[in-house]
């Protein structure tokens, strides 16, 4: 059995999350499209993993995390029957003082308008009916 810490903590915490002896993978959420890579190696290796990224609010430039957020929902549209979920935005910059988010996924960044609807179109072509959007401040 592999056990991984994913998301948000896990970017938080890094490699430190590796000292308890029932974690094998750590991987922050920018490394979540790497999880089946990630326990492969975890499974064949026999070895544990950690997956973040490093000081995320200077090593990702809006730009580069745009492309990157675009990249991973291109023609991926995860589906539950009639119900999809579309992400819109990743990260922040409000800095509320309670929350993580702007320190672990980086600068707000929002896909284009159009990427979205033409995500949602092909999702309504499948029979979707039900679409939730996705994002830390979706109003933005």
């Amino acid at each position: 059995m592999i056990v991984g810490v994913i998301g948000c903590m896990a970017q938080r915490l890094g490699s430190a999350l590796l000292e308890h002896k029932a974690v094998d993978i750590v991987c922050g959420p920018a490394q979540i499209p790497q999880i089946t890579e990630l326990l492969t190696e975890a499974l064949e290796n026999k070895k544990k993993i950690a997956a973040v990224t490093e000081k995320i609010r200077q090593a990702n430039p809006k730009n580069q995390a745009l492309e990157n957020l675009e990249s991973l929902y291109a023609g991926g549209d995860a589906q539950i029957l009639s119900q999809a979920y579309v992400r819109v935005m990743r990260g922040c910059d409000k800095f509320c003082s309670y929350c993580v988010v702007p320190y672990v996924r980086g600068p707000e960044v929002s896909r284009p308008p159009e990427a979205i609807i033409q995500q949602i179109k092909r999702l309504a072509g499948r029979g979707v009916k039900l679409v939730t959007l996705l994002g830390q401040t979706v109003n933005s």
